[in-house]
């Protein structure tokens, strides 16, 4: 294992915090969610963050919920243990209840391409902050 590198941290509060962080530090940044995966590559030295913005603090981005007449929604941060278990997901999605089971904690070995998933919700978050704008 390789000694971190300095790095800045940030933990927003709400999305529009988040979004606003991932913004202003550029392509250098990385979201912190789980996290195990991320912290063992920068230990081995694979990827060099100049920015981990953590995801955590934020309220709402955990759990599995169905809002009358809408589909239903399932928090990024919300554990895939969760989803094993929930009564919800068992019910109207067994075949991801069962994925969820099986994957386990197996998946923080996945090697997924990191910058992906963050090019993602990057756009995620500046299409909220450009909805956000148009209602002010």
């Amino acid at each position: 294992m390789k000694p971190l590198k300095p790095f800045a941290y940030f933990e927003p509060r709400d999305l529009p915090g988040a979004s606003n962080l991932l913004i202003e530090q550029g392509e250098g940044s990385y979201l912190l969610a789980g996290g195990t995966d991320l912290l063992v590559r920068m230990k081995r030295g694979e990827i060099s963050p100049s920015t981990l913005i953590n995801l955590k603090r934020i309220q709402g981005l955990n759990g599995i919920e169905r809002k009358s007449g809408e589909a239903l929604s399932i928090g990024a941060l919300t554990p895939i243990s969760a989803l094993a278990q929930s009564s919800l997901i068992q019910s109207e999605s067994p075949v991801l209840a069962q994925a969820a089971g099986l994957l386990g904690w197996s998946v923080v070995n996945v090697k997924v391409r990191a910058h992906r998933a963050r090019k993602r919700l990057r756009a995620i978050l500046e299409r909220l902050i450009v909805e956000k704008r148009g209602t002010s």
